[in-house]
């Protein structure tokens, strides 16, 4: 059995629009409520228990929320460490070439350095 909502006769613009509209809400009304009463009745129910369990739904409800926006979170993690794998793959593949830039760095340094000795000695 599905549970439907009450509408709310006071504040719907088709309500205020169509006086056939609002005659079947009024019985639409009628109807859900004594709906969710016989409901109440056959399980045994009452509104207590009605509110621990909305309580509960809204508790689940957040409780995905918070789930969902954790899940985000590490989506964009995992996109960050996809780009650092490709970065760190190239470099792997290219670090021969990195070490032997590095390597002629501190030759031309330290030729500058001897250049620049024996031109004070001058």
């Amino acid at each position: 059995m599905k549970l439907n909502k009450v509408i709310d006769i006071k504040n719907n613009s088709k309500v205020k629009s169509s006086v056939g509209y609002e005659n079947w809400a009024k019985i639409q009304n009628l109807r859900t409520l004594a709906d969710t009463h016989s409901f109440l009745v056959v399980n045994e129910l009452d509104f207590e228990d009605v509110k621990v369990m909305l309580n509960k739904k809204q508790t689940a409800l957040t409780e995905m929320q918070n789930q969902k926006e954790t899940m985000t979170q590490h989506t964009a993690r995992q996109k960050e460490i996809g780009i650092l794998q490709k970065h760190l793959v190239a470099y792997v593949k290219n670090r021969k070439t990195f070490d032997t830039i590095s390597d002629i760095k501190v030759m031309i340094k330290n030729d500058d350095k001897v250049m620049g000795d024996e031109n004070e000695k001058l």
